[in-house]
């Protein structure tokens, strides 16, 4: 039955034509690991498509609703928390593999005549997969991804005559907001997906026209191999450790959630995702009036090196033992990268910002100064497993669900003051553990996997929300400091280029949570 549903179809549409096209192909030398890279990143493309569109069944593209979407997603939706997971570490694996492959095909000098365009095609995915990671970050619309659009379109708006163009395009006016999602949100699950696929649909093309270059030595190239079912199965087998990989750090290593964005918090310095690191770090070395050839210059210079590489070298030798010259600026490009990425993820921002205010008086401000002077005396009234509580309570999502004066969600009860409603700590903790044995019909997930020591930094932090104390303490007459609401047009204010807010804004939160 299955060969004449076959058969009908083929007759009708290249069916059988289109399986040898993409199945048949001889591989000089053999099958190898080193050939996965490609057939590896589409895979991850894949699951990307696949876990992009199953959150998309729950994301609500709002200022208001994005975080609690994204937070329901995680915390209430049976394997949201895998699903996100995925995605999320997909879309750096995407990004690594993709730069291994164009490093692969740069040593064995795959991009020669006449292979510039399946180069060039290559050059272009890498570009606009990094694009597609900077466009997701903040969609989520919390802390991390706010500040870092709020980051990536001030650099953009740097660019020399078109910046501020560009810059108004993305933010859809002069300040972030909703349109500023709406359009990152577009372009992330439409239109940069749309032209992904496009050029991979070239690339591949490309590739298919004249095949694997093999190795470089011409003895070995005399051994031919067959893509299928040789380079497929080990493709496949390189997939599924990829897999595994993706679902071991989505169950260990959850993504962060940095709390719903706040766009007046000046205590926030943000800094982008991994895979920007080295141009942030790279930005430090351009101070001023110079900081367009950072943002614009050097990266500008690399794509276009990148896209030149097959017509400076033109030489037909691909031997890496012969080309000193392009492996030798290869290297030091490679090694620059690494080194810029690895300063920028040790560098701390706070001695940054601070040794800035040293150097630079104008932005040491008075409402800067009474801001710094009202979080020291918050500190000061909460002990430091409070501290350490308010962050857990934070980052594991629960100001998703709960709001605590005026910020967060409203799915589960404000706890803004938490310490008059007369729970012990025993139910404190039970609740945070195993709250359907409080209420059987509680959406709330248990969260079991926290330590005793977590799960007492939770409750002292609780404990302290309100006009009561914890007994453990030196919490005594807390009363916590009201954060503006996300969505409150009123406090929203221009950042400087570094990623602080001006004065203007630090001293409208200062009035805000006096």
């Amino acid at each position: 039955m299955f060969a004449k549903l076959s058969q009908w179809v083929n007759e009708r549409w290249p069916l059988k034509e289109l399986g040898h096209s993409v199945l048949d192909e001889d591989i000089p030398g053999g099958a190898s690991l080193a050939y996965t890279l490609g057939s590896a990143t589409l895979i991850v493309l894949l699951l990307q498509v696949v876990t992009g569109v199953w959150q998309m069944f729950y994301y609500v593209p709002t200022t208001d609703h994005a975080y609690d979407s994204v937070n329901y997603l995680q915390t209430s939706v049976p394997y949201g928390w895998l699903i996100h997971g995925l995605h999320y570490w997909g879309a750096s694996a995407m990004i690594i593999l993709v730069v291994l492959h164009l490093a692969r095909v740069f040593i064995w000098g795959a991009y020669k005549r006449p292979r510039e365009l399946t180069w060039l095609a290559g050059v272009l995915l890498l570009l606009f997969t990094l694009g597609m990671s900077f466009t997701g970050a903040p969609l989520p619309w919390d802390e991390r991804g706010y500040w870092a659009a709020e980051v990536g379109t001030s650099i953009s708006g740097s660019i020399p005559l078109v910046g501020q163009w560009i810059k108004q395009i993305l933010l859809g006016g002069g300040s972030m907001g909703q349109l500023t999602l709406s359009r990152f949100f577009i372009l992330h699950v439409a239109i940069l997906p749309g032209i992904l696929v496009g050029i991979f649909l070239i690339h591949f093309v490309a590739f298919r026209r004249f095949g694997s270059v093999g190795p470089w030595v011409a003895e070995k190239r005399k051994r031919i191999g067959q893509f299928w079912p040789d380079q497929v199965f080990i493709d496949a087998f390189v997939g599924v450790v990829i897999f595994l990989i993706l679902v071991g750090l989505s169950a260990f290593s959850a993504p962060p959630f940095a709390g719903p964005a706040d766009p007046v918090d000046a205590s926030y310095l943000p800094k982008p995702e991994w895979n920007f690191l080295f141009l942030y770090e790279a930005l430090k070395f351009f101070p001023g009036r110079w900081e367009p050839v950072g943002t614009v210059g050097i990266p500008t210079l690399g794509v276009l090196l990148l896209v030149l590489v097959p017509f400076i070298d033109r030489s037909p030798e691909r031997n890496p033992a012969r080309r000193p010259v392009a492996m030798i600026s290869g290297a030091i490009v490679g090694v620059a990268l690494i080194a810029l990425t690895v300063a920028g993820f040790q560098s701390n921002p706070e001695k940054q910002g601070a040794a800035l205010a040293a150097n630079n008086p104008a932005q040491s401000s008075s409402g800067q100064s009474q801001q710094a002077q009202s979080t020291q005396q918050v500190a000061q009234h909460l002990s430091s497993s409070a501290q350490q509580g308010q962050k857990l309570f934070e980052s594991i999502g629960c100001t998703g669900c709960h709001s605590v004066n005026g910020s967060g969600g409203n799915v589960g009860p404000d706890l803004s003051n938490e310490a008059m409603k007369g729970h012990t700590r025993d139910w404190l903790a039970t609740q945070i553990q195993n709250p359907s044995s409080h209420f059987p019909n509680s959406i709330m997930p248990p969260f079991s996997s926290l330590s005793s020591q977590q799960i007492n930094q939770l409750v002292d932090y609780l404990q302290s929300l309100g006009q009561g104390s914890s007994p453990t303490s030196t919490a005594e007459g807390y009363n916590a400091v009201p954060t503006s609401s996300p969505s409150t047009p009123s406090t929203q204010g221009t950042p400087t280029p570094g990623g602080t807010p001006t004065a203007e804004v630090t001293a409208a939160q200062t009035q805000t949570q006096g």
